[in-house]
């Protein structure tokens, strides 16, 4: 995209009633300042984007540890053995917490392009007399028929932080882990809440549709102390 303002737009273009007829000069400057406010806010994108990978390569770390740890169990039933593998029993609300951050970086990514598709695009569309930016759009518009299939694959990167809970879970009974005490019940319903809050974190937010396209309140009027229309000339 070019990051200039066309020069057939010209300051004594027809105007709305009561609009500022602005210089070429300024309109050159305006233009400038939306593109570099969307490369900043697309840079921000990207580091979210890679908290989130950061955050799915520790839930394997994760992963692997709780592996380690529950190894030397198959060959260890005693005493000793039944404290070590309580300890399965509490890492659901870790896999939980990290699908709380990792679905926190999706909500985040999500105001920044609705920013984006409802302030930003629709400003510099005013400027340059076009339609800009309509990834969102895009991604809206797409036949129905494709979404399902979508919206599956993208719940699939969720199953890093579901499934290890249900497994540490599962382990700790498959290594003899049982019921009868009140610290092995406690575990198990620690387990089943923490299994349960990444289940619905999931739902929480989704990147796949996009956002809307949506009327949202306008900034400018909001903003109105740091920009003031001068007064009518008597």
């Amino acid at each position: 995209m070019s990051q200039g303002v066309p020069q057939s737009r010209q300051p004594n273009a027809p105007t709305r009633p009561g609009a500022t007829v602005r210089s070429g000069a300024e309109l050159e400057l305006i233009g400038a300042a939306l593109i570099a406010e969307y490369e900043v806010l697309r840079e921000e994108i990207g580091r979210y984007q890679d908290h989130q990978k950061q955050i799915m390569n520790f839930a394997f770390m994760v992963s692997a540890a709780m592996a380690a740890l529950a190894q030397p169990l198959f060959n260890d039933s005693g005493p000793k053995a039944e404290n070590i593998r309580s300890v399965l029993l509490y890492f659901p609300p870790l896999f939980a917490m990290l699908a709380g951050l990792y679905s926190d970086r999706t909500i985040r990514i999500l105001r920044l392009a609705g920013y984006i598709n409802n302030h930003l695009r629709r400003k510099l569309a005013s400027l340059v007399s076009m339609h800009v930016w309509q990834w969102e759009v895009y991604k809206g518009s797409r036949a129905r028929g494709g979404h399902p299939f979508a919206y599956t694959l993208d719940k699939v990167r969720w199953l890093v932080f579901v499934l290890p809970g249900v497994g540490s879970a599962g382990l700790y009974f498959w290594l003899g882990g049982n019921l009868a005490g009140w610290r092995s019940r406690f575990g198990l319903a620690v387990s089943v809440l923490g299994v349960a809050a990444a289940v619905l974190i999931m739902f929480l937010a989704e990147e796949t549709k996009g956002v809307g396209t949506l009327d949202e309140p306008d900034l400018d009027a909001l903003d109105h102390t740091l920009v003031r229309t001068p007064p009518p000339e008597e």
